[in-house]
């Protein structure tokens, strides 16, 4: 199967195929301080409101924090040592 995109991309990115979800919704914009009618959308784990009156955009609290260090949080690995921490009290599968 061909494609028209090039090496590495999927299709699946946000420039590409845009939010997970796309709701209409009344939220506080920081920008216009007070409540206004807008859209909430989703990506991943990111959610934002954007507001219809001032076409602003405001981050709001993500969908799901990890619970887990992340391995990837540091380029060098010095975080690999809290990684086999948190994995060393996990039990095994029964």
């Amino acid at each position: 199967m061909s494609s028209n995109l090039p090496p590495g991309v999927s299709g699946n990115e946000y420039a590409i195929a845009g939010p997970d979800t796309e709701v209409e919704d009344r939220q506080y914009c920081t920008f216009c301080a007070s409540p206004q009618d807008g859209f909430t959308m989703t990506y991943g784990y990111q959610r934002w409101f954007e507001c219809s009156t001032c076409d602003e955009t405001t981050d709001m609290e993500s969908l799901r924090e990890p619970d887990y260090p992340d391995p990837r949080y540091d380029e060098d690995g010095s975080n690999l040592s809290a990684v086999a921490d948190y994995y060393a009290g996990q039990e095994g599968p029964k």
